[in-house]
């Protein structure tokens, strides 16, 4: 073919090609045509465009999107560039320059053999050189361009790039218009005066104005009025600075609503840098707030009585005191404890107890100003600040009115409740200087009206501080008393009702304490309930008891059983079992000689936990008793579900016998509850004859008192079992 010849062909490809890249929406289809039209017209077995995939990388990485190979079943070749081949090629092919590959820089490039040159030709768009895309042509000959062909290949790259970035920017432009027109947010366009040019559907459906509506307006159709000129002044005058502003605004839907929303606006400049648009996306964060100020409110109120909680009573209280300490005002603090609740909890179910909460809060509402605060610290603990105290008076009034509108409470299920309340109160400043201080002081307080008889009020005292600290201070010595087993048992008898038979001892803890001389139970053992060391002293006392035991089987001298105190919650705790069962076995011990007297008020505890740890214990062999019976509010369902071998008569109820005919009575029914429950009875604190033969009529069956023996150190003990010396005094 003469030159003239390939020079019309080359037109007519070109001519082709033009056409292609024109007539065909669908860039690969035109591509194909091209590559198949560019390939045969310089000659070459294979053509093919390779893209560079990442936009942001520096240098050219092609991958193949289109090839023609007029070879069959051949696969294309890929081009393995390395960080120096991109390097040495891309700033070529930057600069528009054809690049010629020999055979063995092909080989190094596709790992392959069979191709012996190539061309690389960079595509351009309006004239500008790019690496981001090139044409490569291969043989497996040496084929060769003339300058004619050559040029004809950069017209073909002209129209290519031209092409492919038509095909970009459209497929950007359906992008966007996706993103406008499906995007949840609404998004605002307006011009550089500020009037609004377009809207998107999301904007329609938040602001409720249409296209129509907002075209030629500006935003201050959306003008809530909750903001003030110089918060728009600011806006602006970011937007001019910064080019960009963004934050919540309240806005006005066409309906009259006013919403919150969240504002993003951005300026777009033109070509001289000036604000040429300005797009602003905005969302309804209405349930947003609506859900943050749930949040709030949760981190803020109690849920069960949507009073204020502690957290909020603190803040506030911090707020109130400095107040105060500017205006020179006084502030009290109630802190009011229910009276009973537990039994409430505990005999009719937790949500009876939850029903009684929300009665109580909503009497105290009732009972309290807008400008005082009431909060609930948990459980069945309330305060109530007062502010403008004028005099202790003053309280001690509000005080006794909170006391009598509690005096009884519906709840749930038609109960109605006989409730008190303990109260105590303290004063700011003249009793604390901070808020913690002036709750401690409260504090204190109500346990002293709790201490005092319940269901009144008590004012802090600086005395109560003095009793804190001793109760810290003998907390601190039982500590150490436990650790160096300073603590003794005692055993007092226990006889038949005659008196003629020892049936067994109850154990007593002392404490030789070295100043304050030998400390009875009632002086240490609300400390060891409330500090987390009763289990520790359950497990001294029964271990000093089983050491007696076994040293006076060593002495032949016989104690028939042994009755150990179970004040708190210790029977419950994990491993108290494992330890009782364990160390009978360790010390050979039979487990009929060891009776465990539970208090009557551990019965408030759950009814299911103390049956099953009773009845494991029943099960090895040993017995439980009902101490201090009468006390507390057992029922007679309560002792038929339980695993009790023997009911115990307090002391307070003997020692009224032949006074007081209540107590009397209460004896006698107690005698006949245990005889119709098959229990046996035990009365202890019989100190008069009187005492003994009432007891002997009822029908009591066992006695324990000064009247037959006090209680007394172990050898003591034994020396008395030795000369039989339990018989009746005088």
């Amino acid at each position: 073919m003469t030159q003239p010849d390939k020079h019309t062909e080359a037109l007519a490809t070109l001519s082709r090609i033009a056409s292609d890249c024109l007539a065909y929406d669908d860039f690969d289809q035109s591509l194909g045509r091209v590559l198949s039209a560019l390939g045969p017209m310089v000659a070459a077995e294979y053509a093919g465009l390779y893209v560079c995939t990442d936009p942001h990388a520096s240098c050219c990485a092609p991958k193949l999107r289109r090839s023609w190979c007029q070879l069959a079943d051949f696969a294309p070749p890929e081009f393995d560039f390395t960080q120096d081949d991109l390097h040495r090629y891309s700033q070529r092919l930057s600069d528009a320059e054809i690049v010629r590959l020999d055979a063995s820089t092909l080989q190094t490039l596709t790992g392959q053999s069979n191709w012996q040159s190539a061309l690389l030709v960079p595509l351009t768009a309006a004239g500008i050189p790019t690496c981001r895309s090139v044409l490569i042509f291969a043989d497996r000959g040496d084929f060769a361009c003339s300058d004619m062909m050559l040029d004809v290949l950069r017209l073909a790259a002209e129209m290519l790039g031209s092409a492919l970035g038509n095909e970009r920017r459209m497929l950007d432009h359906q992008l966007a218009t996706a993103v406008f027109d499906k995007a949840s947010e609404g998004i605002m366009v307006t011009d550089e005066k500020g009037l609004i040019i377009s809207v998107n559907p999301a904007f329609t459906n938040i602001t409720g104005y249409s296209l129509r509506e907002c075209l030629g307006n500006t935003p201050a159709l959306l003008k809530s009025g909750r903001h003030d000129r110089a918060f728009y002044d600011r806006m602006w005058q970011q937007l001019q600075t910064a080019g960009q502003w963004q934050g919540e605004v309240w806005n006005r839907r066409k309906n009259g609503e006013l919403y919150p929303e969240w504002l993003s606006i951005s300026a777009l400049p033109d070509a001289q840098g000036h604000p040429h648009r300005y797009i602003g996306i905005l969302s309804d964060i209405t349930s947003l707030k609506r859900a943050h100020a749930q949040v709030e409110h949760l981190a803020m109120h109690d849920p069960l009585t949507g009073l204020p909680n502690r957290r909020m009573f603190m803040e506030n209280l911090e707020r109130l005191i400095a107040h105060a300490d500017r205006s020179g005002q006084l502030l009290g603090l109630l802190f009011i404890d229910l009276d009973g609740f537990k039994l409430v909890n505990d005999s009719l179910g937790h949500h009876v107890g939850d029903r009684l909460l929300q009665s109580v809060a909503k009497c105290l509402k009732a009972e309290v100003r807008s400008d005082d605060l009431l909060a609930r610290m948990g459980g069945d603990e309330f305060v109530l600040l007062i502010n403008g105290v004028d005099s202790p008076d003053h309280l001690a009034k509000i005080a006794t009115k909170v006391l009598h509108a509690l005096q009884h409470q519906d709840a749930a299920g038609g109960h109605r409740m006989e409730i008190g309340a303990s109260i105590g109160i303290a004063i700011y400043p003249d009793n604390a200087s901070d808020g913690d201080t002036l709750i401690r002081s409260a504090d204190m307080a109500m346990y002293r009206a709790k201490e005092n008889g319940k269901n009144q009020y008590h004012f802090y005292e600086s005395r109560l501080s003095e009793e804190v600290v001793r109760r810290y201070v003998l907390e601190r010595e039982l500590r150490t008393a436990l650790e160096e087993e300073q603590l003794e048992v005692y055993y007092q008898p226990q006889l038949n009702i005659d008196g003629t038979a020892l049936v067994g001892v109850e154990a007593l803890v002392r404490w030789p304490h070295p100043e304050r001389g030998v400390l009875p139970p009632s002086e240490f053992l609300p400390i060891a309930l409330s500090s987390g060391l009763a289990y520790p002293l359950f497990k001294t006392v029964f271990l000093q008891v089983c050491r007696f035991i076994t040293l006076m089987d060593s002495r032949d001298i016989q104690i028939p059983k042994v009755a150990i105190n179970i004040a708190g919650v210790e029977l419950l705790t994990t491993g108290c079992c494992d330890l009782v069962i364990d160390s009978l076995r360790s010390f050979g011990i039979a487990p009929q000689r060891i009776e465990f007297e539970v208090t009557e008020t551990l019965l408030m505890h759950s009814l299911d936990d103390l049956a099953e740890v009773m009845e494991r214990l029943r099960v090895e062999g040993l017995q439980i008793s009902i101490d201090d019976f009468g006390t507390g509010y057992s029922s007679l369902a309560r002792l038929r579900e339980l695993p009790i071998d023997m009911l115990k008569i307090d002391k307070t109820f003997v020692q009224g016998i032949a006074r007081e005919s209540s107590d009397e009575a209460i004896v006698r029914a107690i005698i006949s509850m245990a005889n119709s429950l098959q229990l046996k009875v035990i009365a202890e604190g019989i100190e008069t004859h009187g005492q003994l033969d009432f007891l002997r009529e009822e029908g009591c069956e066992l006695i324990q008192g000064f009247l037959y023996g006090e209680p007394m150190q172990g050898e003591r003990l034994a020396e008395h079992i030795s000369q039989d010396r339990y018989k009746p005094k005088g």
